[in-house]
């Protein structure tokens, strides 16, 4: 919850007209890198599919699942 927090203060007082650089660059990295993580983590210790209360058995982790594939590309 922290680092949702975090991320989202960072959010609000970024200006989106703002130019990229490399201190804004690096801190979306960490996040996305950081809620990969976390996912793999819940795929192992769930499962991703088939088991019953699988990783993908949840809306909220579906949802979750699709920010992170999307954040990736």
């Amino acid at each position: 919850m922290a680092i949702i927090l975090f991320n989202s203060l960072i959010l609000i007082t970024s200006n989106a007209n703002d130019e990229e650089t490399d201190t804004s660059i690096f801190i979306d990295n960490f996040f996305v890198y950081f809620y990969l993580t976390e996912g793999i983590i819940r795929i192992t210790a769930l499962g991703f599919i088939f088991p019953k209360n699988s990783y993908l058995s949840n809306n909220w982790n579906i949802l979750d699942f699709i920010i992170i594939i999307s954040s990736m590309m």
